[in-house]
Parts: structure tokens; C-alpha cells; sequence
């Protein structure tokens, strides 16, 4: 990818309802800034969260021509900033998935 800043949006809310409109969710928008062979990620939150809501944490992975990077952390639904360094010309690709709680019996 080249130099610049990508955007990308996550909402969680219920699923079932319209409360959603009220705020009565979790807005996290993500930007990844890309300059020479570093990235930083931002993560910027909104909304009044849900009952329901059951985020546990973040897996980040980075992929670059070194390979391939993990961390995990935990986030309940606030903002964060991460950044990656060293990374190849114009390789890094940075992927987020959501962990969700393990349901108790």
C-alpha cells in the first residue's frame, strides 16, 4: 500500500433493536497512517454502549515481507493508538479482529 491514511469503521450494538440511533452503541473507527516504514494504527470510540455489548479485546496482526506479527490486548470498547515499526517498503497490511467473551456456564 502506499503512503497516506486508510479509514475503516466497526459498530457493535445489539442487533436486534433501532436503539442503535439513540447512541446505544459501540463506534470504533480505525485509521492506519502509512509513512516511509512506519505505521501507527488509531482507534477512536463513540457512542453510549449496550448491555449486551461483550468485547473482551483485540488481536492486531500485522503482516509484513518479515512476516507475520501478533499481539493481543484487552479493550472494552476505548480508544488506543498502536504503532509498527521497521516495516518493509509498502508491504504492511494491518488486519483487527474482535475477541468476544467466553460465555459462562
Amino acid at each position: 500500500e502506499a503512503e497516506g491514511a486508510y479509514r475503516s469503521l466497526l459498530q457493535e450494538d445489539d442487533g436486534l433493536t433501532f436503539d442503535s440511533l439513540d447512541g446505544n452503541h459501540v463506534r470504533t473507527e480505525f485509521k492506519v497512517v502509512r509513512a516511509a516504514d512506519r505505521s501507527l494504527l488509531e482507534a477512536n470510540t463513540t457512542g453510549k454502549g449496550f448491555s449486551a455489548f461483550a468485547r473482551e479485546g483485540f488481536e492486531l496482526v500485522w503482516h509484513t515481507a518479515r512476516g507475520v506479527t501478533r499481539s493481543s490486548f484487552e479493550n472494552q470498547g476505548v480508544g488506543f493508538s498502536v504503532f509498527g515499526t521497521e516495516l518493509a517498503e509498502g508491504s504492511a497490511l494491518v488486519v483487527v479482529s474482535q475477541k468476544p467473551k467466553k460465555r459462562r456456564r
